[in-house]
């Protein structure tokens, strides 16, 4: 297969991760109502109030969530050891979960695309590199 080949189908390829990466970033934003950044009162004092719906809390203490009537999603940083926020929300009938963050598959597909560029560099230098030997033997 000839160099000028091979490198197509590398960029080829690398378009499409781009775009299907791209296109999975486009759709994860859509849908979610404009997030606003909550200070850790205005969040206790929003939720006493009745204006919180629904809460998602992640083990380095962030916590995410929308209002009740789904104009807004909030974010707010909370102390990883303040444990009154359980009362203060099963109190209020607010609905939340604790879950664990896992590996974000988007960061996994970044690194995969970062790979794959540094393999193809990686492959193109040797190639040049082979090909520049050859040149310089004599026949």
């Amino acid at each position: 297969m000839s160099w000028t080949i091979a490198r197509g189908i590398a960029g080829v390829i690398t378009a499409v991760l781009v775009t299907l990466y791209a296109a999975a970033y486009v759709h994860d934003l859509g849908g979610r109502p404009p997030e606003k950044q909550l200070t850790v009162p205005q969040f206790v004092a929003d939720v006493r109030a009745g204006k919180i719906k629904q809460v998602t809390i992640y083990p380095d203490g962030e916590l995410r969530g929308v209002s009740v009537d789904l104009k807004y999603g909030f974010r707010t940083m909370v102390p990883p050891k303040y444990t009154k926020l359980y009362e203060v929300l099963d109190e209020h009938g607010v609905e939340f979960v604790a879950v664990d963050r896992g590996v974000d598959w988007m960061t996994f597909c970044a690194g995969a695309a970062a790979m794959w560029v540094f393999l193809i560099l990686r492959s193109t230098y040797h190639s040049l590199m082979a090909l520049a030997d050859k040149k310089s033997r004599p026949r």
